[in-house]
């Protein structure tokens, strides 16, 4: 009976302590870089599934802020992709609504993250021919940049790696996955899953070309 008192107990403590955490909000973050601010809100992204109510109540101070309008618009676009698991006019909606926030701030590192976010949207879903205007536009834009101007560099040139590697272009794969390990913490899961794609996309790309000189002799 003791047993069974303490398994409920365990329960609703896991229970209440599981309604609190759904119903926080967001914390706006106060660091002197722009960038750094802007990262702290993105690790702070949740997913809320059908609850509207505590997805709309823990985002509700990013709608105060204008600087910010991209992540409330971009976060809600990445939760109905989630909730669908596919592509949706909801998440359309959404993705472009963020990116013409960011350029209306004329913040292009911002501007970058939104591209991104719909660019890895459009990859997940295979929409390649809506995928590669988007995607040859915020290279486009990364080049005129330096990594440090970039918000979460790690991920971002992880995620262009991987869709570089999708589309069979491995050298520039190779280079982007390169960036990501180099602009990801030594000594970290993350770092060491860049390693890993790295390694993946090497084998991957020199296996055609070994074909290619094997059909060529």
């Amino acid at each position: 009976m003791l047993f069974f008192k303490k398994t409920n107990s365990i329960f609703l403590f896991l229970f209440v302590l599981q309604l609190k955490s759904q119903n926080s909000t967001i914390k706006i973050p106060v660091l002197e870089n722009n960038i750094h601010n802007f990262e702290s809100l993105l690790l702070q992204e949740k997913y809320f599934h059908t609850d509207t109510v505590s997805s709309n109540k823990y985002l509700k101070p990013l709608s105060k802020t204008k600087k910010y309008s991209p992540i409330y618009e971009g976060w809600p676009a990445n939760g109905y992709s989630n909730f669908y698991n596919g592509s949706n006019s909801k998440s359309k909606f959404h993705y472009l609504q963020s990116i013409s926030k960011a350029k209306a701030l004329k913040e292009e590192s911002c501007e970058i993250w939104t591209q991104l976010n719909y660019v890895g949207y459009l990859y997940n879903y295979r929409d390649f021919t809506t995928m590669t205007p988007n995607l040859l536009e915020v290279i486009d834009i990364i080049k005129k940049h330096s990594p440090e101007a970039l918000i979460l560099p790690g991920k971002s040139f992880e995620k262009l790696g991987w869709i570089m590697q999708t589309l069979e272009d491995y050298e520039e794969a190779l280079k982007y996955l390169n960036l990501a390990k180099t602009h990801t913490p030594i000594n970290t899961t993350a770092y060491g899953n860049k390693v890993n794609y790295g390694n993946y996309n090497y084998t991957e790309g020199t296996a055609p070309r070994r074909n290619l000189l094997i059909k060529t002799i």
